[in-house]
């Protein structure tokens, strides 16, 4: 499942390919509710710094996507 990741109002939002939203301050909590849902590292998309405050910056995109790998190593992708 596809996931875009932007920031609003201070918080991360994802944004799933169903139309369905999860916030969280934390990306690493996000990267939790993010596998939870069904999403792997390659499906999560973000803008860069041309979207100005929308576009998570370097830390953000770097805790993100390190969890969400180190959650895909762990466990096999479901059928």
């Amino acid at each position: 499942m596809k996931a875009y990741v932007v920031v609003r109002e201070g918080k991360l939002c994802a944004v799933l390919e169903d139309n369905t939203e999860i916030e969280s301050d934390d990306p690493m909590a996000l990267a939790d509710r993010l596998y939870a849902a069904g999403v792997f590292p390659g499906e999560v998309t973000m803008p860069d710094w041309r979207a100005g405050n929308a576009a998570p910056h370097g830390g953000l995109k770097i805790a993100l996507f390190g969890r969400l790998h180190e959650l895909a190593k762990t466990r096999k992708r479901p059928a």
